[in-house]
């Protein structure tokens, strides 16, 4: 295969390795490396008069086991992962809003209509590349990264069903040749590896489920025992524990808006994702939509943060006799780390600094000269300053940073095209430039300081009052002091 035309830079040119098997037996398999425009080209040629004799796919590596039938297709067969796929039949959902959704997201990605797929009762797949073939346990991971993303963009409670975190699920592809005028569609989007996004970490815990044992804690009638929350006790113990099923029946139930127990179905979900070791902000994000406020709701946030503390008194407690309270003096300075002063005595790297001020005060001007004493190692009146790469996130107004640029650099004598500050100009989602961010700052070396200008230049919601989304920007903003260099944040 003719290599030379594909541009290694971009996910959606690099080759994959897909496996293919003929049908759902699956008891013999061809592999194929290609990519995803390749792959598309395959998706939309191939038919058959039965969907049941259509062509499987899987982004994976199969080993040569097989099952007492003969089948490759198993979890345990399965030796790596080359991406992760998930399955949507919800019939609501039209195949252009997935694609408007996933072009947002910034991954690279193969969407294709299933066979069953019409106009009216939307049914598709998702297909996305990982940056090179990973362990079988990180697929779960990846596909509750997607999965999360689009139920919070598209703020609906399902995409993805069970069977897309299946290990070894394979996919159907192609047409059914003999249905009537079919709407048969594929097309790649370009866009960054998955496994990349580290700032999608956030979604996976509402995007995908866990293996939960007990199965007690809804009855046939799927009604909630009253008495279960009390038989939750700390995060170790072996009580009763809810499938994300049993989650799912509740928080419908809570949307129904059963008169006088509106709690009573969020606090089963928020204490069985406490056990599985979910924050505040993501069992905001799961429970949030199904309530009328959404997740921005005045009464969800008590509500969670009571049963957190609750929950973690408890894990405390029950840890309390393994954890002692008080350490000695050797075990409390071991923890000690002593601070690396970009700015001495002011501002340390590995920190991050909300810089406020009225509008007009000057604030730019500061950033712009700490921008150039600590590439120029210079120090600031008595302060000595650590000199090294700085980054400029001028999201607000370019043109006047360039003037400003060019004024200091007369008034401070220094070279305007040799000095080492490096712009990032124009307002980008930070959610979806993280992982490209991250990359460039590798190939131009690890940087000192980060000046964000402004904070609400990058701000990707609809409400600056609001403690969820404010929180969300908020760890956004501080995921940038793991860049290469663990640099001071400024904004």
């Amino acid at each position: 295969m003719d290599q030379q035309n594909i541009n290694p830079d971009c996910a959606a040119s690099k080759l994959l390795h897909v496996t293919f098997f003929a049908d759902a037996q699956a008891k013999t398999l061809t592999t194929d490396q290609l990519t995803l425009e390749q792959l598309a080209e395959r998706v939309r040629n191939a038919s058959a008069r039965k969907k049941v004799d259509l062509p499987w796919l899987k982004l994976a590596e199969f080993g040569t086991k097989k099952t007492v039938k003969g089948c490759l297709r198993f979890d345990e067969n399965v030796k790596q992962i080359t991406g992760g796929e998930i399955d949507y039949d919800g019939e609501k959902i039209s195949f252009d809003d997935a694609l408007k959704t996933i072009r947002a997201m910034g991954i690279a990605a193969l969407l294709y209509t299933s066979a069953s797929h019409t106009i009216d009762k939307p049914r598709w797949r998702i297909l996305a590349p990982t940056s090179e073939p990973l362990p079988p346990e990180m697929r779960a991971k990846l596909v509750a990264r997607i999965n999360g993303y689009i139920k919070f963009e598209l703020k609906v409670a399902e995409i993805a069903k069970s069977e897309s975190f299946a290990l070894s699920q394979s996919f159907y592809y192609g047409w059914v040749c003999d249905a009537l005028k079919p709407d048969h569609r594929a097309e790649v989007i370009g866009g960054s590896f998955i496994d990349l996004r580290d700032d999608l970490v956030e979604f996976e815990a509402t995007g995908g489920p866990s293996p939960i044992i007990i199965r007690e804690a809804v009855t046939r009638e799927r009604e909630v025992d009253l008495n279960l929350f009390e038989r939750y006790g700390a995060a170790n113990s072996v009580g009763i524990r809810l499938t994300n099923d049993d989650m799912t029946a509740l928080l419908n139930k809570h949307k129904g808006g059963a008169p006088g127990n509106w709690h009573i179905e969020l606090l089963a979900v928020t204490n069985e994702m406490l056990k599985r070791g979910c924050d505040i902000h993501t069992i905001t994000l799961a429970i949030g939509p199904y309530c009328k406020g959404g997740i921005e709701d005045k009464e969800i946030g008590p509500l969670i943060e009571d049963q957190w503390l609750k929950f973690h008194s408890a894990h405390h407690e029950a840890k309390s006799a393994l954890v002692p309270l008080i350490v000695s003096s050797a075990d409390f300075i071991a923890d000690f780390v002593p601070p690396d002063y970009l700015i001495d005595g002011l501002i340390q790297k590995r920190f991050i600094y909300s810089f406020t001020a009225p509008t007009g005060s000057g604030k730019t001007a500061i950033a712009l000269l700490c921008a150039a004493h600590v590439a120029l190692g210079r120090p600031i009146g008595k302060y000595e300053v650590a000199q090294g790469r700085v980054l400029y996130l001028a999201g607000e107004n370019p043109d006047d940073i360039r003037m400003r640029m060019l004024a200091m650099a007369e008034h401070m004598e220094f070279d305007i095209n040799t000095i080492n500050i490096h712009f990032l100009p124009g307002t980008f989602k930070l959610s979806k430039i993280a992982a490209r961010i991250k990359t460039e700052v590798e190939k131009i070396g690890p940087v000192a300081l980060v000046i964000v200008d402004t904070s609400a230049a990058y701000f990707e919601g609809d409400d600056e009052n609001g403690n969820v989304q404010m929180g969300i920007h908020a760890r956004r903003l501080r995921g940038l002091v793991t860049l290469p260099g663990e640099p001071c944040v400024l904004v």
